[in-house]
């Protein structure tokens, strides 16, 4: 930085004084020029309109009768909804005192200091359109617009109770991967379907929960080595566990025989699991 000295800031203090200036060709040095008018034509000004709302179309009908592209009828019904008071609108109503109506912008700042201001607790939508209610406030879509705030409030979403489940015990894993232990069983008898079908032969993976059925007129082993070839074996390859109960369709000598030789562990229980699988 260099220190210029008071008499060589002659032109600048001349500058600096031309606003309080009332004598004309006082500073010789300085180009001095009075704008007798404007400039630039009015025509080339940039003129903009306020932006239009939901309010604007009522307001102009209840100030001078003009009516919007609705309508004059649609638009007679919907301005006999609301009173003109001042510049502000107000809908009418017997029960509850007058609302003074938003634009957008201004309901959106509502909104956001109601939830999320100084006295904010980020409640929900529901708490919120009362809120605006009884702070004296209306729009068309508040119960729509307090919603989808709500809904992309980030504390919201982050800290909300959002699940209501009961809490439950761990449940272990018996299955190591998919499709390798089946459990089997049969349900029935209903009453007859087509083909006479009145029993399911259910089974389900352990690992992935995936379930395949088939209806059976008759609970045979036959049936039951009929399905474990097309709907497990076929389907997703050779399983090391199957696990029924004690019935004589699941504990046929035919059935077991068709297990070994596909060295498949057959496992007849319905007590506990756990510690035969665990062998």
């Amino acid at each position: 930085m260099q220190h210029i000295r008071r008499d060589h800031n002659t032109r600048a203090d001349a500058l600096s004084r031309l606003a309080t200036t009332n004598c004309k060709g006082i500073h010789r040095s300085v180009i001095h020029v009075t704008l007798v008018r404007p400039s630039i034509d009015l025509q080339e000004c940039l003129t903009t309109d306020a932006e239009s709302t939901w309010i604007t179309p009522i307001k102009q009908y209840l100030l001078d009768g003009t009516c919007s592209p609705l309508g004059e009828k649609t638009m007679k019904l919907q301005a006999a909804r609301f009173v003109l008071i001042g510049d502000d609108l107000y809908p009418r109503g017997y029960t509850r005192p007058l609302l003074k109506c938003l634009t957008p912008d201004q309901a959106s700042y509502v909104v956001q200091e109601l939830h999320e201001g100084i006295c904010g607790t980020h409640s929900g939508a529901r708490t919120m359109a009362a809120k605006v209610v009884r702070a004296g406030y209306y729009w068309p879509t508040v119960q729509g617009d307090c919603t989808d705030f709500v809904h992309k409030c980030l504390k919201c979403q982050e800290f909300g109770t959002l699940s209501h489940k009961k809490p439950e015990e761990f449940h272990f894993m018996l299955s190591p991967w998919p499709f390798i232990q089946w459990g089997m069983d049969i349900i029935g008898p209903f009453a007859p379907g087509k083909g006479q079908c009145k029993f399911l032969l259910v089974g389900i993976d352990y690992f992935t929960k995936w379930i395949e059925v088939e209806p059976l007129t008759a609970t045979t082993a036959r049936n039951v080595q009929n399905f474990v070839w097309k709907n497990i074996i076929c389907r997703f390859g050779l399983p090391q566990i199957i696990i029924t109960d004690s019935d004589r369709q699941f504990t046929d000598r035919t059935l077991a025989e068709f297990y070994e030789k596909l060295h498949i562990k057959h496992i007849a229980s319905s007590v506990d699991i756990r510690k035969q699988t665990d062998k």
